[in-house]
């Protein structure tokens, strides 16, 4: 008698989810996981799970991206204005990305809102109005 793969892998992701140590339904998703052949998606789930939980507790996700480093004052003003942007009573995890495509100036990312005060795009939006102009 042989057994399948997908029979293979849901009995050992049982074997492995022990249900001391895991709730019965972070072990059924896994099997649905497995059943359905999208365990490869754990890592995706497990990430979008860290999201929701993130975003019910009051944090926000930022990202500043600059052209080069930026010096503490400028970061601290910076901060302080993502902070702003994000509202009261929500905790900001910022993170800074040295990006030099986009030239000069910021791009800043705080949850789903986009601030994009780069020197690439208007140089972009220039491009177009002249092209257009044509």
């Amino acid at each position: 008698m042989s057994l399948s793969l997908i029979t293979f892998i849901l009995i050992l992701i049982s074997i492995i989810l022990d249900e001391k140590k895991f709730s019965h339904i972070t072990r059924n998703l896994f099997m649905t996981l497995a059943a359905n052949g999208k365990i490869s998606e754990a890592n995706k789930v497990i990430s979008a799970y860290e999201d929701l939980m993130e975003t019910s507790r009051g944090v926000v996700q930022a990202t500043i991206t600059s052209s080069e480093e930026l010096n503490k004052k400028t970061l601290t003003s910076i901060d302080a204005a993502v902070k702003n942007i994000a509202g009261a009573g929500k905790t900001v995890n910022v993170s800074v990305v040295v990006d030099p495509s986009i030239l000069g100036g910021l791009q800043v990312q705080v949850g789903d809102k986009f601030l994009d005060l780069s020197v690439q795009r208007r140089i972009n939006d220039l491009t177009k109005a002249l092209e257009g102009s044509e």
